[in-house]
């Protein structure tokens, strides 16, 4: 199950209105060290998990993900703005 900072972390950041180097400049600015401390592991290790699927994904953000596939492909797309390096999973 995916932690309630997490579903919080989706919700707010990751849905369609809100773009990914949005995301990338609150996690690199001053405000970003509340979510560097966890985001990165969580995100992973929700991914490794499936705990972030498609179905969850979709429900969280109100962007359409139809297959794991594009789970993956979201995350390889946001990681290295995010985390500054290529998605691991």
């Amino acid at each position: 199950m995916l932690s309630r900072r997490l579903r919080d972390f989706l919700m707010t950041w990751c849905i369609p209105e809100t773009r990914p180097e949005e995301v990338a400049s609150l996690l690199h600015g001053p405000g970003g060290a509340h979510y560097r401390d966890w985001l990165r592991q969580e995100l992973l290790a929700a991914a490794r998990d499936t705990e972030l699927n498609p179905e969850t994904l979709s429900k969280l953000t109100g962007a359409a993900f139809d297959s794991q596939q594009d789970v993956r492909d979201w995350l390889r797309r946001v990681w290295p703005m995010w985390f500054a390096e290529q998605y691991p999973g």
